[in-house]
């Protein structure tokens, strides 16, 4: 006789049985349209850009109640830790201090009470450590800076796909929020950062409720500007003529931070928009550039130029 214990959440129900015993809320921004409660979102960029910057500065921010400066977020503190698989502890405490121009130190900053810093130990594996974390606090979300640490292979693409599955299952076990940093290569100066600059990492949106990106804004180096990739549901994000944009600066307090403005795009003519339109259409159908050109009589480059807007 099979004995085998059954997963009983994996059982069909009736539909009307998945609101039973069910605490129903109406999802919120964390930071903006990029970051929603509930979700895992995926930020990626190329090395140095910010990435880092930003993922604490949403944290602060998240543990303090008061939205970044231009983004919705919620006014209710949160329980957030902040996963830092990148950083030493003596990296983490040289950026967030103010030293004199002889190297005296001065002050570091003072973070939220609830936004909590970990990493794992030498003789830890990165996911058995969170686990432990979310399963021996109650934390209400969490930011893991970056993938590359679990990686064991040169070629992590598999690797990272399941990561994010794996961690997807540990969001909805412990109720959490998730944001996962990524890294990617620079986009060409012609072009804004897209998914193709992920390569073979790409199977990580697969498993990955939104994803925005943050990179160099061309004509101002000095400015990052963030992208909207993809929203719920896997459809790409289709942005405006305004992106926010902004630069980094340590405070007085020590703090690192984006500020961000809004920062406007070149507008594309109806017929040109008509044509991105199309071109992303068929790109999410599977149609490769050369079909795309063919179909819409354009020649393959400026198909592969239009679908980076």
């Amino acid at each position: 006789m099979n004995c085998m214990k059954m997963d009983v959440s994996s059982v069909p129900k009736k539909a009307n049985e998945c609101f039973i015993g069910q605490r129903i809320v109406l999802p919120t921004e964390l930071f903006g349209p990029y970051w929603v409660s509930g979700e895992t979102s995926l930020l990626f960029g190329p090395p140095g850009v910010g990435k880092s910057v930003l993922a604490v500065q949403i944290g602060d921010a998240l543990a303090r109640g008061r939205p970044i400066d231009g983004f919705d977020g919620p006014t209710r503190r949160h329980k957030v830790l902040y996963a830092d698989l990148t950083h030493s502890d003596m990296q983490f405490q040289t950026r967030y201090s103010r030293f004199s121009e002889t190297g005296l130190y001065l002050r570091s900053f003072r973070f939220a009470e609830r936004f909590y810093r970990g990493r794992p130990s030498v003789d830890e594996e990165p996911f058995d450590w969170l686990r432990a974390r979310l399963a021996g606090d109650r934390f209400e979300a969490v930011i893991v800076d970056d993938v590359t640490a679990f990686r064991r292979t040169r070629d992590g693409a598999g690797e990272a796909a399941d990561l994010m599955r794996r961690l997807a299952r540990l969001r909805d076990e412990f109720r959490v929020s998730m944001l996962v940093l990524a890294p990617s290569d620079a986009p060409p100066r012609d072009r804004p950062i897209s998914e193709v600059q992920l390569r073979r990492s790409r199977s990580l949106l697969a498993a990955a409720d939104r994803a925005f990106a943050l990179d160099p804004l061309p004509e101002h180096p000095d400015k990052k500007r963030l992208t909207g990739i993809r929203n719920c549901g896997g459809r790409k994000s289709r942005g405006g003529s305004v992106v926010p944009a902004g630069s980094t600066k340590q405070r007085n307090d020590g703090m690192v931070a984006f500020c961000f403005n809004e920062h406007r795009v070149s507008r594309l003519d109806p017929a040109t928009r008509e044509l991105v339109r199309r071109i992303t259409d068929l790109r999410q159908n599977g149609t490769s550039f050369r079909q795309i050109a063919k179909e819409l009589q354009i020649s393959k480059t400026r198909a592969a130029r239009l679908a980076g807007r």
